[in-house]
């Protein structure tokens, strides 16, 4: 299955739209999982852990997605994420 993200969310930053998209492989309900980081880390170390582990999350752990049955994150989300990430300072 592939993550369907409507043409109209392309480039809006924080609209995703994922629910009941056109297509056979697509899934008629789906949701995120959020997680919400300080954006300022105050201990450098686990700072730099957490943007590691999170880096990973939203770019190579993708690859993971489909063998616990799930879909990767559309590309438009990966890289708001992406954005999101730089901003946390450790």
């Amino acid at each position: 299955h592939q993550s369907r993200c409507s043409p109209k969310a392309q480039g809006q930053s924080g609209r995703f739209p994922i629910v009941d998209q056109p297509g056979n492989d697509s899934y008629p309900v789906c949701g995120y999982s959020w997680a919400m980081l300080w954006q300022m880390q105050s201990d450098h170390q686990k700072g730099a852990q957490l943007v590691d582990l999170f880096r990973w999350v939203v770019t190579s752990g993708q690859q993971l997605a489909s063998t616990v049955h799930y879909v990767s994150l559309p590309s438009v989300v990966q890289a708001e994420a992406e954005r999101q990430i730089s901003t946390i300072r450790h």
